[in-house]
């Protein structure tokens, strides 16, 4: 299967899937390389990249001050094109060759809808339960229609999640479904968590997404991770208090 020519049928022009292939192979890399490795000039290269990390399926990081992109695996691309998901997933273990897996940047950052987006999508991927705190009040203010049909995808992959949210309206509305949606969420005071980024804990992943910024990271560390686990677990215990009888 030519994963070239399915990239474009997924919506990328030739320029645009050549130098997400470059990026897939290369791992974290400088404008330079990626240029060099899909021969698409430097400049081109520069403006093809903003697209694509717009569009979520690249994402930039730093070392040393020098910034790096590196491609993240299409799944998001297969959520929106639902017409073209079997040819994906018959070419899953082609991209999946091509990544340098192993040399992803422990930081990766993502911008705009999209890239919010990805963030969700590596969720999915998650061998552990997903503990959040977050504001039902912004996921339904924010890609509401997209929100609850990740819900359904995570609750069908069996994934569950705890969550720790304020008191709104739509907080006591999304917790009529938390059985169905494989989730507990517990409901606190706003005024003890009035917080507007969300925030998810997965495998050893941290997650931070700010939805009316658009703007969210990944930060890929064991101990960072079970940190802020146990920083959930107090804040769960607290939330015990208040728990809806």
């Amino acid at each position: 299967m030519n994963i070239e020519k399915l990239l474009e049928e997924f919506g990328l022009n030739e320029k645009e899937a050549k130098t997400y292939l470059a990026c897939l192979e290369l791992g974290q890399s400088k404008i330079s390389n990626i240029s060099q490795k899909s021969g698409i000039g430097r400049v081109n290269t520069y403006y093809i990249i903003e697209e694509l990390i717009h569009k979520g399926i690249i994402s930039r990081t730093f070392k040393k001050d020098k910034q790096l992109f590196v491609a993240e695996l299409p799944e998001i691309l297969a959520s929106e094109m639902k017409n073209r998901a079997v040819s994906f997933e018959k070419a899953l273990p082609q991209f999946k060759a091509l990544s340098k897996i192993g040399k992803q940047p422990e930081i990766r950052f993502f911008e705009g809808e999209d890239g919010l987006k990805s963030i969700y999508e590596d969720s999915l991927s998650s061998k552990t339960e997903i503990l959040a705190w977050n504001s039902t009040g912004n996921l339904e203010a924010y890609m509401a229609d997209y929100f609850h049909d990740y819900y359904k995808r995570r609750a069908a992959k069996g994934i569950f999640i705890k969550a720790v949210v304020n008191d709104l309206p739509t907080a006591h509305e999304y917790k009529k479904h938390d059985k169905e949606l494989l989730r507990e969420i517990r409901i606190v005071p706003k005024e003890m968590m009035d917080i507007v980024p969300e925030c998810y804990v997965y495998d050893n992943k941290v997650a931070f997404m700010s939805l009316r910024e658009k703007i969210g990271v990944i930060i890929e560390s064991k101990d960072i991770a079970e940190a802020q686990r146990r920083l959930f677990e107090l804040a769960w215990e607290q939330a015990e208090k208040y728990k809806e009888k």
